[in-house]
């Protein structure tokens, strides 16, 4: 009987040990994905209740600036058609239509 086995042992880590290891690493991966989208989502609510809580004062500034802009308008406004019977704060100003050539 010829001996047809050979005498080598097996090289590197088997392929359980292979997808053992693929599996592990995703697991890791994933999780640590979670950890930082749960403090990435952490912050924007801290952000987004940092806002909700400044917005009355930005809502306010803001006000006094349209209000300081429209009160410089209608200055000029007077400033302009001061001489053609102009009342500045009328809603709409009433023109008479010209006649129609038909």
């Amino acid at each position: 009987k010829i001996n047809t086995t050979r005498g080598i042992r097996p090289r590197g880590p088997s392929g359980f040990a292979i997808w053992a290891g693929i599996i592990g690493a995703s697991v890791y991966g994933m999780y640590q994905i979670g950890l930082v989208n749960a403090e990435n989502r952490a912050n924007r609510k801290e952000t987004r209740e940092a806002r909700m809580a400044l917005f009355p004062y930005f809502k306010a500034e803001q006000d006094m600036i349209t209000n300081h802009r429209t009160l410089k308008r209608l200055e000029l406004e007077d400033q302009i058609m001061n001489n053609h019977q102009w009342v500045v704060r009328d809603e709409v100003q009433v023109v008479e239509p010209k006649k129609s050539w038909f």
